[in-house]
């Protein structure tokens, strides 16, 4: 019962106890009135009898940042109920952009629709329970039920546009593609020459050499192919830092989804892992159906630690193709030097991108001069990490995570590597 009508009832009860005190028969009538409005709840139709939740989404997923839409459907499978209110059990991490309630009457059999509209961090929140306040007409009983819902929203990670990484796998795959096979065939690249055969297209004779020469001599070049691409996440918690609100391993997981998108969009067949409490593979393949697969298990990416991934050594490197192109993002510690080098020695092209830690805590310019010392110390640690991953091959790229992604790509170039 409501508050308003313990009220009555008590004010009924005082004007029966008085009447019936001081034997006066108008404090009496008085109060039937009073007793009539406390019994008409309890013997009319009682409003508990909304027992069905019917609930669906107009946007199941969303990306970082974008606001999504929740419709949750209501219908009353007992007696009409003259005012209902709807409440919706909303993740804390969710931000509220309408307000999620509804005030209204529901007839027998009726519904009543809820839309909410959220925005959210990346990740899978889910909405388990509907709260349902039910007044009868004069407000004096009400009734609270709960009632299940099964709505999980996935907030997508935001993608960067990436214009160019060149890659230069040892191994090229047997459709067309964007990379360069070192194969002469088909292709844009300038490869070499060779002495004109007949059946050769006019349009690749090269009249400067044949001047030269004083013979025919045709343009080859490099042909393009698909390639194997893996990328690998660093989920370690070793590797993760916090700082001004949000964290490095964010801005890696962004990047990772940046690349994967880049190099799908250019015909290539790509596979994502994520290297933390436990492996997370999404398995090489192309299009539109494998990005929706790598975005999905980056929505539920978390860093996180187990004693057998504590570093690279435990790589499950036979879930990539032999003499494929690696990508790593990853802050990098020390001891996965040796890991790396390894498997550029056993034939695989390495790309490494690092998102800088040190930039990323320091955020504004440090006063302590042990800070900047500390910071000092720790920079010329990763300046000799690049400097042996550099000397045997891979392409290492140091990342501030202030810069888009994007643009940081642009400093690798289009050099291969030795």
């Amino acid at each position: 019962m409501t508050p308003s009508w313990r009220l009555v009832a008590a004010l009924c009860l005082v004007l029966v106890f008085c009447g019936l005190l001081l034997s006066n028969a108008a404090l009496l009538c008085l109060a039937l009135p009073l007793l009539a409005f406390v019994l008409a709840p309890i013997v009319g139709p009682s409003p508990r009898t909304i027992a069905s939740a019917k609930a669906e989404t107009r946007r199941v997923t969303s990306v970082e940042g974008e606001s999504f839409s929740v419709l949750i459907t209501v219908t009353n499978l007992g007696p009409g109920i003259p005012f209902a209110r709807m409440d919706v059990d909303v993740p804390p991490s969710i931000k509220i952009q309408d307000e999620p309630i509804l005030a209204a009457s529901f007839p027998r059999g009726g519904s009543r629709s809820l839309h909410l509209r959220l925005a959210g961090p990346r990740g899978r929140h889910a909405f388990r329970h509907l709260r349902l306040e039910t007044r009868d007409a004069l407000g004096l009983w009400a009734a609270e039920q709960v009632l299940p819902l099964d709505v999980v929203a996935a907030v997508l990670p935001r993608i960067d546009r990436i214009e160019r990484v060149d890659i230069f796998p040892r191994k090229a795959g047997a459709i067309a593609g964007s990379v360069r096979s070192r194969v002469s065939g088909s292709g844009s690249e300038f490869f070499g020459t060779r002495e004109y055969s007949s059946g050769d297209p006019l349009r690749q004779l090269n009249w400067r050499a044949a001047e030269r020469w004083d013979r025919l001599v045709t343009n080859l070049y490099e042909e393009e192919k698909s390639a194997d691409v893996g990328i690998i996440l660093d989920a370690r918690q070793a590797s993760e830092v916090e700082a001004h609100g949000t964290s490095l391993f964010e801005c890696a997981l962004r990047m990772a989804a940046s690349l994967a998108e880049y190099f799908l969009r250019r015909s290539n067949r790509v596979g994502l892992l994520s290297y933390g409490r436990a492996l997370d593979w999404v398995f090489p393949g192309y299009g539109q159906e494998q990005r929706r697969k790598i975005l999905a298990m980056l929505c539920s990416a978390t860093p996180s630690d187990h004693a057998v991934f504590r570093d690279f050594r435990n790589l499950p490197i036979r879930l990539f193709p032999p003499r494929s192109q690696l990508v790593f993002v990853s802050p990098l510690l020390p001891a996965d030097v040796h890991t790396l080098r390894y498997l550029r020695a056993i034939g695989f092209e390495l790309l490494v991108i690092s998102p800088d830690p040190l930039s990323f805590e320091a955020g504004n310019a440090e006063t302590d001069p042990y800070r900047v010392l500390a910071r000092k110390i720790l920079k010329s640690r990763r300046d000799v990490i690049f400097t042996t991953l550099r000397r045997s091959g891979a392409r290492v790229m140091e990342w501030d995570v202030r810069v888009p992604p994007g643009v940081s790509l642009l400093q690798l170039g289009r050099r291969a590597p030795r």
